[in-house]
Parts: C-alpha cells; structure tokens; sequence
C-alpha cells in the first residue's frame, strides 16, 4: 500500500512534468487560433482583386465565415483574453507572469506538515 506522504512526492513529480509553462506554446496556440481570420481576409482580398466570381470561391468564403463565426463565440473569445494575459513576460524568464503568480499563490494554501 502507497503511503499518504509517497502519494503526495508522486503527484508534485507528475504536476511539474505535465505543467505548461512555455512562453512559445502560448504564442503557438495563439497564432493556430488567429490564422482562420487571416486565410478569410486573404481569400476575401484574391476573390476582390482577382473579381473571381466562381461557385468554388464563394463556398471557400462562405466556410471561411463560419470558421470565423464559431472562433468568436464568447467561450472563444474568454479563452483568447485568457491566453492574452499569459503572453506577458515582464521579466523576461521565458515563464509567462499568470504562471508565476499561480505558484506564488499555491504554496499560501498548502497545510503545514
């Protein structure tokens, strides 16, 4: 039988493995979650410019908008401020500020042994 004090050494380890904390994987989510705004605007300005009229270039615009439409539902757009305010780095560390302070924050609530 596991002990109650090896238990809890085994979830610290697995918690500080499995913890993200990477400024570039927040930059990366970020960017994948911006790009269907940028591929709209792009085939929106060829179909202007190119007064391409074809049933092909409205369906990809009409796709394209509704890609846009659910990216901008309040669940998404609560998950975009929620990663804005980890893309701030103040200190320049490579561990967004929201993390920290979330570390700060967990070792206030920890009983005493």
């Amino acid at each position: 039988m596991i002990t109650a004090a090896a238990f809890t050494s085994l979830k610290n380890k697995i918690k500080k493995r499995l913890a993200v904390r990477s400024m570039a994987l927040v930059k990366v989510i970020v960017a994948l979650s911006v790009t269907p705004i940028a591929l709209l605007i792009l085939v929106w300005c060829y179909v202007w410019i190119s007064h391409d009229t074809s049933e092909w270039a409205q369906k990809m615009i009409g796709l394209l908008m509704q890609i846009v439409d659910r990216i901008t539902a309040p669940s998404v757009v609560a998950a975009f401020v929620a990663y804005g305010a980890k893309l701030v780095d103040a200190n320049h560390n490579g561990i967004p500020d929201d993390f920290e302070k979330g570390d700060k924050d967990e070792n206030i609530h920890q009983p005493r042994p």
